[in-house]
């Protein structure tokens, strides 16, 4: 009865292998032809096109507040996979087998006035986030991150002091895509913050390209490329 059992478990190992390496190569795309997909003219227009609009969004900002003081402005631009849905299912899900999108933060000095650009900022931004006294402690000139809605766009604008600025963020990653840029280029933002006490950010993400894989063409896979930017 051992010996019986150990053949079965044997055979189901064995076609579980079989089903698994099925799946991979029906599920996995080829990563060549979605890395030329991410530096397409179509892709490209994409990124241009949403850095633009994250870019007028960031200069309308400082222009509603006068007391901010563009300093820089970071762009990461990643491209990654999504994954698939699963081979055998009858009525599968279409999902994006890559998503491109844009991470841009600005960054902000502030002068004398950081206490009441912060609370101006958070009573006309409608925060959601972290609570509603956000806003109380925001105007209480604790450091505070606020995520909410402002201009009809959802961000997150921060103050952080000076000595957290070198903390810095994660880095974005991409399987098909990676490119990043720091406009003015040199700047350096610890001494920009250690000048005025700390400093503004501003973080804005947008997915601007999403492709699915809309069949096999027999010579190899066909992907079909929707832009977006909102």
């Amino acid at each position: 009865m051992d010996r019986y059992m150990r053949v079965l478990r044997r055979a189901w190992v064995g076609s579980a292998s079989v089903v698994a390496c099925i799946s991979m190569l029906a599920g996995c795309s080829s990563s060549s032809e979605l890395k030329d997909l991410a530096r397409s003219g179509q892709a490209e227009g994409a990124r241009k096109s949403v850095e633009q609009r994250m870019r007028e969004y960031a200069h309308r900002v400082g222009e509603e507040y006068p007391d901010l003081r563009a300093t820089v402005t970071e762009t990461t631009d990643v491209c990654s996979g999504e994954g698939t849905p699963p081979v055998f299912d009858p009525d599968p899900p279409e999902k994006p087998v890559m998503s491109c999108y844009m991470r841009m933060y600005s960054y902000f000095t502030s002068g004398e006035k950081t206490g009441a650009v912060l609370c101006r900022i958070a009573k006309e931004m409608k925060p959601v986030y972290p609570s509603d006294s956000a806003v109380a402690e925001a105007c209480k000139g604790r450091s505070t991150g606020l995520h909410g809605v402002l201009d009809g766009k959802s961000i997150g604008f921060e103050w952080i002091p000076a000595d957290k600025v070198a903390e810095g963020s994660g880095r974005l990653t991409g399987e098909y895509y990676e490119d990043s840029a720091s406009d003015p280029s040199g700047v350096d933002l610890e001494a920009a913050a250690e000048k005025h006490g700390g400093i503004f950010l501003l973080s804005d993400t947008r997915n601007y390209l999403s492709c699915t894989k809309s069949g096999d063409t027999g010579g190899g896979e066909d992907y079909s490329c929707t832009p977006s930017g909102e």
